[in-house]
C-alpha cells in the first residue's frame, strides 16, 4: 500500500459511508470532497469538532495509504478535481461538463 497523496481519487469514484450517512447517494463523486490548495481532503473531516474529527479518521482510515492500483493520478502532479454542487442540476464541474471525468 503506498501512502495517500490527496489525489482525490478515492472520493472522486464513490461517496464513503460517511458521505452515505449525511444522505450522499449513488456513484462519485463525493460532495464532500475539497481541495486544500495543496491536496484533496474530506470536508467532513475538515469542519468537524475535535472528538467527531477522530471518529472519522478512524472511520475513513485517514493515514491508512492509498490501494488503489488503478490510481493513475498518483503519476502526475496533484490538481483541483473537486466538483462543484448545486440545488440546480446536482453537480457541475469546473470544466463545464458534468458528465466528464477530469483528466
Amino acid at each position: 500500500m503506498s501512502a495517500c497523496i490527496g489525489s482525490g481519487y478515492c472520493c472522486w469514484k464513490a461517496p464513503c459511508v460517511e458521505a452515505a450517512a449525511q444522505g450522499v447517494e449513488g456513484g462519485g463523486p463525493c460532495p464532500f470532497l475539497r481541495w486544500t490548495g495543496q491536496r484533496h481532503a474530506c470536508g467532513l473531516l475538515l469542519d468537524a469538532e475535535p472528538q467527531e474529527a477522530q471518529r472519522l479518521k478512524r472511520s475513513l482510515a485517514v493515514g491508512a495509504g492509498c490501494g488503489s492500483a488503478l490510481n493513475s493520478w498518483r503519476r502526475g502532479p496533484l490538481k483541483d478535481r473537486t466538483v462543484r454542487f448545486n440545488a440546480d442540476n446536482g453537480f457541475s464541474q469546473s470544466s463545464g461538463n458534468p458528465s466528464a471525468e477530469p483528466a
